[in-house]
């Protein structure tokens, strides 16, 4: 998995995608985010970490949902 993010003084972008047998690569969730008044004062590193702690707990919502699509929808 590769995580890719953007950070401006204002918004966040981080993208999750993976890559299957070395040469394709999919997106698998896009996030965005405008920060609070609170945060628009962080430092650049703070808003990087928050960006990628935010797009940790969505790729484990990801695979709770893909639990639950597997428990239902047995191939």
């Amino acid at each position: 998995m590769i995580v890719e993010t953007n950070v401006s003084d204002y918004t966040l972008v981080a993208i999750l995608l993976i890559i299957i047998e070395e040469k394709e690569v999919y997106l698998v969730t896009f996030h965005s985010y405008i920060f609070k008044a609170v945060e628009i004062n962080y430092n650049i590193h703070n808003k990087e970490l928050l960006t990628v702690l935010n797009l940790s707990y969505l790729a484990l919502l990801l695979k709770k949902i893909r639990a639950l699509y597997r428990c239902y929808y047995k191939p």
